[in-house]
C-alpha cells in the first residue's frame, strides 16, 4: 500500500557550500523544493548582554561586553567559551592567543570546513580585508588574481550565502558597480 504522506527533510548545520549546492541551487530532482529557509544570525550585543547577564559574569561594565563581542562576533558556540570569572582580555587572550586556544587557529579550519577549496574563499576575504569600503567585482577580481565566470560567481555567493561578506550599491549606482565589503 502506497503511502501518500510527504516527506519532510530538515537541514541544518554550518556546511554552507554543500547546503547551497547541493540544496538550495539544486539543479536535480530537489529544484526549487525548498519551501523555507532559516537563517541564524549571531547574538546580537543586546543578546550578548542578556547572555552574559544569565550566566552572572564578573564583568559586567559595557566596554567588556563590547571587546568580547568584537572578537566572538556573536557566535553562540564561541560565547560559550568565555569563563565569566575572568576580564574581556584575560578570555581573549586565552582563547585566541595562548596554544590551545580554541579560537587560536579557527580561521582556516572554519574556512577549510565550510568551502571546497577554501584557498580561494580565503584569498577573497583577504583582499577585502585591505579596503574599509569593500572592492567592486572586477577590483577583486584584480586583486586575487582570478578570472571572471562561474568560479568566481559560486565563490562569492557562498560566502555571501555565509555572511562572511556583503554587497551593496553606493547611492545613485547600478547592480554591476556594486561594492563587494567584509
Amino acid at each position: 500500500m502506497a503511502n501518500d504522506a510527504p516527506i519532510i527533510l530538515i537541514v541544518c548545520g554550518s556546511a554552507a557550500s554543500w547546503m547551497i549546492n547541493k540544496l538550495i541551487h539544486n539543479k536535480g530532482g530537489l529544484y526549487n523544493r525548498v519551501t523555507h529557509r532559516i537563517k541564524l544570525e549571531p547574538f546580537t550585543l543586546h543578546e550578548c548582554e542578556e547572555y552574559f547577564k544569565n550566566r552572572s559574569a564578573s564583568f559586567t561594565d559595557r566596554y567588556q561586553l563590547i571587546q568580547l563581542y568584537m572578537v566572538m562576533g556573536g557566535i553562540p558556540f564561541y560565547l560559550k567559551q568565555v569563563d565569566t570569572s575572568m576580564s574581556a582580555a584575560q578570555n581573549i587572550n586565552k582563547l585566541c592567543f595562548q596554544s590551545g586556544g580554541i579560537l587560536s587557529n579557527e580561521f582556516e579550519a572554519l574556512y577549510k570546513s565550510l568551502f571546497d577549496k577554501s584557498e580561494h574563499h580565503i584569498a577573497i576575504i583577504e583582499a577585502l580585508s585591505k579596503k574599509a569600503k569593500g572592492l567592486t567585482r572586477d577590483e577583486l577580481i584584480a586583486a586575487v588574481k582570478t578570472s571572471t565566470g562561474g568560479t568566481i560567481t559560486k565563490i562569492l555567493t557562498e560566502l555571501e550565502e555565509s555572511n562572511f561578506i556583503r554587497k551593496y550599491n553606493s547611492y545613485g549606482k547600478k547592480e554591476k558597480t556594486a561594492y563587494i565589503s567584509l
